[in-house]
């Protein structure tokens, strides 16, 4: 990852962080840092996980997200907006969106289809 990310710094063994505002995580569990929006690969927050914590549009297949998240948490500041969605057949399609905080285990039938998020 740090190959598609120069800008990235590791900051540790299994993880990687971005001044665009992204912390890329492998690990088992995972506890969202109060301010961040954060996707996990698997349920209940568990698997590679991905934090936001700027305002901002991400794709992300930038982060080796896409397609692969099933769990997140909106745990930026209360009221924060925060929207998952899906580009398929020429459209975006909503996935998630709710204001923080807010938490949700799994995304049931909409797991593993995230292209993008919009924060703030």
């Amino acid at each position: 990852m740090l190959r598609e990310h120069p800008e990235a710094r590791q900051t540790a063994p299994n993880q990687i962080t971005s001044p665009q505002g992204v912390t890329v995580t492998v690990a088992d569990e995972h506890a969202c840092d109060p301010g961040n929006f954060c996707l996990s690969q698997h349920q209940n927050y568990k698997g590679t996980y991905v934090d936001f914590w700027n305002c901002g549009d991400y794709q992300l297949t930038d982060w080796g997200m896409q397609d692969r998240v099933t769990s997140v948490r909106n745990n930026q500041t209360a009221g924060t907006y925060a929207w998952l969605g899906n580009y398929e057949d020429g459209h975006w399609i909503t996935l998630y969106k709710s204001d923080a905080p807010d938490e949700v285990p799994h995304l049931g039938k909409d797991s593993d289809k995230g292209d993008a998020v919009h924060l703030c």
